[in-house]
């Protein structure tokens, strides 16, 4: 990172993103590594409310990076929250609304593989390997962490009739494997535009509308829960898998 040359806060905003650490994620040493030289450098910790400034046009001072966690694996709290309140750091978790992880289900302990999470979760509905309410609450008590949307769901569903003859290895796509049985349609992200709605075979794309309606409907559920947990407004959202549409 040549700070100069990026001028942070005019010219760019450096965003650090990370889901989990250790299992397919980075290994919790390099991230330690990452934190302590950005702290060693004089790096400062972006807060939602700086962006939103940053994007006012106000300048801001100094060099300073947003540190962010996509889905809410509990590794942040087991993990991350310890070294970023050591280092004075906060960042940003973009929580997905169905996976956090009921108080009296246990909590894993070992590496988190994102992949292998996801699909027990669809395939079983257990989220051990997902943050809890009280997890949650205890690290915004903190300051460690603030909340951002990343949906309910987080699903892929289907964009076409049953077509593939090969099922993809992809977590979405846990149930077919598991029926075993092809061909099978091709699944999208479900906010990046309009799903098939019906009984395959003979399902039928939703119109832009419904597709509108739906994602709003997504996307408010998602805030009021977030706003239920934390206690204040939630302002920021980040697309599951980046993939969004501008329809309407």
């Amino acid at each position: 990172m040549v700070w100069p040359r990026l001028e942070p806060g005019r010219s760019s905003i450096p965003v650090l993103c990370y889901h989990n650490l250790g299992g397919n994620g980075v290994p919790f040493e390099n991230f330690s590594d990452q934190m302590r030289w950005l702290k060693a450098k004089g790096v400062r910790s972006l807060s939602l409310e700086d962006v939103k400034e940053y994007m006012r046009g106000e300048r801001i001072k100094g060099p300073k990076v947003l540190i962010t966690f996509d889905d809410g694996f509990r590794d942040i709290y087991t993990r991350a929250a310890p070294l970023l309140k050591e280092l004075g750091f906060q960042a940003t978790v973009f929580m997905i609304t169905s996976r956090i992880r009921p108080e009296h289900e246990p909590g894993q302990e070992d590496d988190i593989v994102s992949d292998e999470a996801h699909e027990h979760y669809v395939l079983t509905g257990k989220r051990a390997a997902w943050l809890s309410r009280g997890e949650i609450r205890e690290m915004l008590h903190d300051g460690v962490i603030e909340l951002g949307s990343h949906s309910v769901r987080h699903r892929k569903y289907r964009v076409s009739k049953p077509r593939l003859s090969e099922i993809p290895y992809h977590w979405a796509y846990a149930p077919y494997r598991q029926l075993g049985e092809t061909p099978v349609p091709v699944l999208a992200p479900e906010l990046a535009g309009p799903i098939c709605r019906g009984e395959s075979p003979s399902c039928y794309k939703e119109t832009t509308e419904q597709f509108i309606f739906r994602v709003e409907q997504e996307l408010r559920q998602s805030r009021e829960a977030l706003e239920a947990l934390s206690g204040g407004p939630i302002t920021a959202l980040a697309w599951p898998w980046g993939a969004y549409c501008r329809a309407g």
